[in-house]
């Protein structure tokens, strides 16, 4: 059995997904009288549903209740619409989780080891997932308003919105997004807490758009000699199921 992945691999692989939900998902008119945190989130599904593709550098940080020590990692994001995905992990150690639509490959280099898995798992997770492949949309499956937690913008012109699923077996408790609308809308962090309160935050900075990139980016060809596992089962909970992962 497969020994690098640990019970947060499926809880990190989950909330990466949803930030790349909030990309791919699609804007609807906005209703008279909404606040200026929801009106500031459809204008950003407006915008990243205008683009072809992005790209982002990113922070990770894990903290969980019962430990002083965070986690951090750091890398770039590539998306490509619709549901393309590459999480390229460079500090402090290399890994890559990469979406094609069809596959999901967790590539770990310092295990020369790599989990492949189908990406109907996203569509079948009951979870926003599936709005990688326009199955959703962020403000209709999710209830969404202005963040009145003490969770503060980091940012002067940063805007706060809190989500919360209608489910509840959710993946997740609720997730508090801030936003900035200028020089055009865009996510600059996101924080999501889990059922088991743990919380995941990510930063993003440096966000280039429109670059053109290539589908053949968002495949994967395993290097000779690396050892693959293939899931069979389509489901979220199994512990190896891919990433992005922390680690321990």
């Amino acid at each position: 059995m497969k020994a690098t992945g640990s019970g947060f691999a499926a809880i990190a692989w989950r909330l990466a997904l949803l930030i790349t939900m909030v990309f791919c998902c699609t804007a609807q008119p906005a209703p008279a009288g909404e606040d200026a945190a929801v009106t500031l989130l459809r204008d950003l599904q407006q915008h990243l549903g205008s683009l072809t593709d992005f790209r982002t550098s990113f922070t990770q940080r894990l903290h969980t209740p019962h430990s002083v020590n965070e986690r951090e990692e750091s890398g770039v994001l590539y998306v490509m619409m619709p549901g393309r995905m590459r999480w390229n992990y460079l500090d402090p150690e290399r890994k890559e989780f990469i979406c094609d639509g069809r596959k999901i490959w967790f590539y770990e280099p310092e295990e020369n080891a790599v989990t492949i898995y189908s990406a109907a798992i996203i569509g079948e997770s009951g979870t926003p997932l599936q709005l990688l492949f326009g199955q959703g949309d962020l403000l209709r499956d999710f209830l969404v308003t202005a963040d009145d937690t003490p969770v503060q913008a980091e940012s002067p012109e940063g805007v706060m919105a809190l989500v919360r699923p209608r489910e509840e077996d959710a993946a997740f408790v609720q997730a508090h997004l801030e936003m900035v609308a200028k020089p055009v809308p865009r996510l600059v962090r996101l924080i999501v807490v889990d059922p088991l309160r743990n919380s995941t935050e990510y930063r993003f900075s440096d966000f280039r758009e429109n670059t053109g990139l290539s589908v053949d980016y968002f495949s994967f060809e395993p290097p000779p000699g690396t050892e693959v596992w293939e899931e069979q089962e389509k489901t979220p909970e199994t512990p190896a199921s891919g990433a992005p992962a922390n680690s321990n």
